[in-house]
């Protein structure tokens, strides 16, 4: 039975006064260091049995104010370093639901962008500037990643 086979795992979210603050470096370390711990139970002989795919969502986009796409990112980032599966659930969020979010990860997946180049894109130090200025992280991605609309 696949839900007695589950490990919950718990993982804090940050409340961000100022939205523009999670896309700062050391903001987007801390989130997918978080991520990994969570995501990188080591193995059958921790929990049991093997765990393949992580199931997870748009934590700390709600009353936090977080980033959902930013934030499926760093999760996607950090499930492919475990070496891992994801199962992302956009729980109706506007902002990603309806197939949103599925077709930017399609379109990143198409282009063959790896989990460094999309960091580089994230990292990069011109992104709170762009940020600033309202363009949303799929516009730069689709943007700096060449990416089909």
């Amino acid at each position: 039975d696949r839900l007695a086979a589950s490990v919950i795992v718990g993982i804090d979210a940050v409340y961000y006064m100022q939205p523009r603050q999670q896309i700062e470096v050391p903001q987007l370390k801390r989130e997918m260091v978080k991520a990994f711990v969570g995501f990188s139970i080591s193995s059958a002989q921790d929990i049991g049995h093997d765990m393949d795919t992580v199931s997870t969502g748009n934590w700390g986009c709600g009353i936090f104010r977080g980033d959902p796409v930013l934030k499926a990112m760093l999760q996607w980032i950090t499930v492919t370093v475990s070496q891992r599966k994801i199962a992302y659930y956009t729980y109706g969020d506007r902002r990603v639901c309806g197939g949103k979010l599925n077709q930017l990860v399609q379109a990143i997946a198409k282009k063959k962008v790896t989990v460094a180049q999309l960091w580089k894109v994230l990292s990069d130090p011109e992104l709170p500037a762009m940020y600033r200025d309202g363009e949303k992280i799929e516009q730069v991605l689709r943007s700096k990643l060449k990416l089909s609309s």
